[in-house]
């Protein structure tokens, strides 16, 4: 199986040294592209891919769902309040603090999915648990 996570590619920027404004969002864009851009080839292997991602904008998710077309696909919403999301943002040195708030409305708008699960109430082992049963059922479905 392969893992391929957003922030892979874009944690390929020092984002310390990238000031907040119009440079930043130049180097997501360019972050995001360059993940659009690697997928196919990724995904015509034989392995499954997990593709951990925030499509918060339509015109990306879009992109996703044309790139994804020829495989068989799970969509898995992973939820939980945003209360909870801003504590779990600031207790993580890796994130900018405000983007949860600012993506909170958006990241699932317009979306529909498989299967969701809400890390506010089950640990990530039952959230995880409970995608593989998911995978299982849908291979195991005529």
């Amino acid at each position: 199986m392969l893992h391929l996570s957003l922030d892979n590619i874009t944690d390929v920027f020092q984002w310390d040294a990238i000031p907040q404004g119009p440079l930043r969002w130049e180097c997501l864009r360019v972050g995001l592209e360059n993940f659009l851009q690697i997928l196919p080839q990724l995904i015509s292997s034989r392995f499954p891919v997990v593709i951990d991602a925030v499509m918060d904008f339509p015109e990306w998710y879009e992109r996703l769902r044309v790139i994804l077309a020829s495989r068989q696909v799970h969509w898995v919403a992973v939820r939980c309040p945003l209360a909870i999301t801003e504590a779990r943002e600031q207790a993580r040195s890796d994130r900018v603090i405000g983007l949860a708030k600012r993506q909170f409305d958006g990241v699932h708008a317009g979306k529909t999915y498989d299967l969701e699960v809400d890390t506010s109430v089950e640990s990530p082992e039952n959230c995880a648990a409970r995608i593989l049963a998911h995978l299982r059922r849908a291979s195991s479905a005529p």
